[in-house]
């Protein structure tokens, strides 16, 4: 399912209740925040924040590579981007999307950044994808009354960027479609 970002609050809590439900029986949702800013002439970009976690990995690289087939995207750059907590951390992580790639046969960058103990993950994501056309953030289940703090946290990552697309995976293949 692909819904809009709400304009009126509590909305998106009630689209996060919706997504527990779709979750349960292994429907993908796509939530999207549009706000387009591109220049004409100008390369586009594509981001992709890799956590690794909620398995959103694959249904986020699928669906850039298809945005990717378009004509007017076709020379998109994107770059998959990864927060470590440590270098030890960075170096697993690097290796294991350079490992990646070459196998699913998409073209992208990669880069992994280290943060500090006084960043924020929002702020992170701010710095090095403010100028991208697109970026996709991967989503979980909030448990059940945690939705409001959920939607909260999704705005905070959402501000400062263009169009935006939260993506949950939950479909029967979830981290299976390629693997990591």
């Amino acid at each position: 399912m692909i819904v809009g970002w709400p304009s009126k609050p509590g909305r998106l809590e009630a689209w996060l209740r919706i997504m527990r439900a779709l979750s349960r029986i292994g429907k993908i949702t796509l939530i999207t925040r549009l706000n387009w800013a591109h220049e004409p002439g100008q390369q586009q970009r594509i981001d992709i924040w890799w956590g690794g976690l909620e398995h959103n990995g694959d249904m986020m690289l699928l669906l850039a590579h298809l945005l990717r087939l378009n004509p007017e995207w076709e020379g998109a750059r994107l770059t998959i981007r990864s927060i470590a907590s440590n270098d030890e951390e960075q170096g697993f992580q690097s290796q294991g999307l350079e490992a990646l790639l070459p196998e699913v046969r998409i073209r992208a960058d990669t880069e992994i950044i280290t943060r500090q103990d006084d960043e924020t993950i929002a702020d992170i994501i701010r710095r090095h994808s403010a100028q991208a056309d697109i970026v996709f953030l991967g989503l979980q289940d909030p448990p059940p009354g945690s939705e409001a703090e959920y939607a909260l946290r999704m705005q905070e990552l959402a501000s400062g960027l263009k169009t935006t697309v939260f993506v949950r995976n939950a479909s029967a293949f979830a981290g299976r479609l390629i693997s990591s």
